[in-house]
């Protein structure tokens, strides 16, 4: 039994055998790891500071730099442990704290709308694919009493929906394991909120779930396969009510568990209780609500009729398929932009950058194109393009070759261990926001609308909180509106899910409004693969 220390909390964990990604997903400590633990992404960095390690796998060779292997870093998923470790990366207490403070009841929310005076205090959780947000609700008050969050445990086994469906769909065994993960995590969410508000488990009477398809699928143990391949049906779309105890949820032993229903194969209930909780159905007019992921949802609505679809955005937003990218923590580029006609960039912690998020992806993209650095077709230019168009000494000192290509430097490091945006992420941005982009305008089309009809645009989740309304609507994610109209609404899916727990009044409203929305399949429309090779264009500069 190897003993491992994770530093800097000193928290120490134990491993029997495998690898360290094995032992922490076991432990229940979460690191980004896109791939799943196949060693082809190199998410999961490391630094070793003490202990014997074994040599560096093919995978660590290729993914890691000369540097970074003589200074010690590991990828998690290739480092077999074989003797007492100390270990430190990246902490998530950003990406874990931000989405418990972007919870928000709508302001037309009171307690007279309340008809339960008894078993008064309910767990809602957002289960989202990397976060996991669990809010105690007090139904005689109407209110959010506390809340408390933690990084998806599934993560361990892929950070994507696709990854974990594949695991899940391999065994029983897969699926019970992942089941458990998001079952263990609930109750850990649980005993914390009890204990720090002097609750017993009988006070929580019943526990409301919401999440993507996938999500909702693995938290009742549940097969997604069907969510892999066409036509991507789930297994289930309405409501689903059950035992606590028979999902092993640590609340009174009478505690209904009550998942809100979803709307299609990959517009889930966590999409649901977003359209619940920013009252969307209610404004007039056309309407968009983008909650942008992997996938991304959206939602138009015009008056009396509601349309929803998926796109498969991928997980560039998320930071996993680009060169340097990683989650909203400490250490994430959140911002870039320009200043006295030079790049500056704002990092989360406060630290030195180590990569850089979805949030901040945007702004470099955008700031190269108001640069000039890109083209509006997505081609990053080389130096002596750039010294042609006679570009500031300044902008040309940040053009670089590096062993991803051609690259834009972001953060000049003494150490030379430089923030860059690359072509290849400038083509993964396009390939996502072609994806939205070509999602908006077939859900116009299903409406008879114009761009120019929309009276608001609604961005739901971690991600759409913390954008640049500008950058987006410069890379052209989202059709350029009056920079007022479009809203930031936080985590919209938490706080529908907290309403459902706290009236059952909002509750039959989310059942209503999940089977009055049309679901639109973008695969199956012809126009959709156009639309979305003319929407990995950039726009012209304003």
């Amino acid at each position: 039994m190897s003993k491992i220390t994770i530093l800097p909390e000193n928290k120490v964990i134990h491993a029997n055998q495998g690898t360290l990604l094995e032992a922490l997903t076991k432990a229940g400590i979460s690191i980004d790891s896109t791939c799943g633990g196949l060693g082809s992404c190199g998410k999961c960095k490391v630094h070793i500071t003490k202990g014997k390690t074994p040599p560096w796998t093919n995978h660590e060779c290729e993914a890691l730099s000369t540097s970074e292997l003589a200074a010690g870093i590991r990828l998690a998923c290739q480092l077999l442990v074989t003797s007492d470790l100390e270990v430190v990366f990246g902490g998530t207490e950003n990406l874990t704290t931000r989405k418990t403070r972007m919870v928000h009841l709508p302001s037309d929310f009171t307690i007279s709308q309340q008809t339960e005076d008894t078993s008064h205090y309910r767990l809602a959780v957002d289960i989202g694919t990397t976060t996991v947000v669990g809010m105690l609700c007090d139904s005689r008050r109407g209110e959010i009493s506390d809340i408390v969050s933690r990084v998806n445990p599934q993560a361990g086994f892929g950070a994507d929906v696709i990854s974990r469906i594949t695991y899940a769909s391999k065994s029983h065994e897969n699926l019970y394991s992942l089941q458990k993960k998001i079952i263990d995590c609930i109750n850990e969410m649980l005993d914390e909120l009890i204990t720090r508000n002097n609750l017993s488990v009988n006070d929580v009477s019943e526990v409301v779930l919401a999440g993507n398809t996938t999500m909702s699928h693995l938290a009742l143990g549940i097969d997604p396969i069907s969510l892999a391949k066409a036509p991507y049906k789930p297994a289930f779309e309405g409501a689903k009510d059950l035992l606590a105890v028979n999902l092993g949820i640590k609340v009174a032993a009478s505690a209904n568990v009550h998942m809100l229903p979803s709307i299609a194969g990959h517009v889930g209930a966590d999409i649901t209780a977003g359209i619940l909780a920013t009252r969307l159905t209610d404004k007039k007019g056309i309407q968009l609500f983008i909650d942008i992921g992997t996938n991304g949802e959206i939602v138009l609505s015009n008056d009396s009729m509601v349309y929803a679809c998926s796109t498969a955005a991928g997980p560039a937003f998320e930071g996993a398929s680009i060169y340097q990218g990683m989650w909203a923590a400490d250490g994430a580029v959140e911002a870039v932009f320009i200043e006295d006609g030079d790049i500056q960039i704002r990092v989360i912690g406060g630290v030195q950058p180590v990569g850089i998020c979805g949030s901040g992806l945007i702004d470099a993209v955008a700031a190269a194109l108001n640069l000039g650095v890109i083209s509006h077709k997505g081609k990053m230019l080389t130096r002596d393009e750039a010294i042609s168009k006679e570009l500031p000494q300044k902008i040309l000192d940040r053009f670089v070759d590096t062993e991803q290509g051609r690259a834009f430097v972001l953060y000049q490091a003494r150490d030379g261990k430089n923030i860059v945006l690359t072509q290849k992420d400038i083509r993964e941005v396009q390939l996502a926001k072609g994806a939205i982009a070509a999602g908006i305008k077939l859900l116009l089309a299903e409406a008879s609308a114009a761009e120019s009809n929309i009276q608001e645009i609604t961005l739901a989740g971690a991600f759409g909180n913390y954008i640049n309304k500008e950058s987006a609507m410069r890379i052209g994610l989202f059709p350029k509106v009056a920079p007022e109209k479009v809203i930031l609404v936080g985590n919209a899916a938490g706080a529908g899910t907290a309403l459902a727990a706290l009236s059952m009044v909002e509750r039959k409203r989310a059942h209503l409004e999940a089977a009055m929305i049309a679901h639109v399949d973008l695969a199956s429309k012809k126009e959709f693969q156009k639309e979305y090779l003319k929407g990995m264009n950039f726009p012209g500069k304003s």
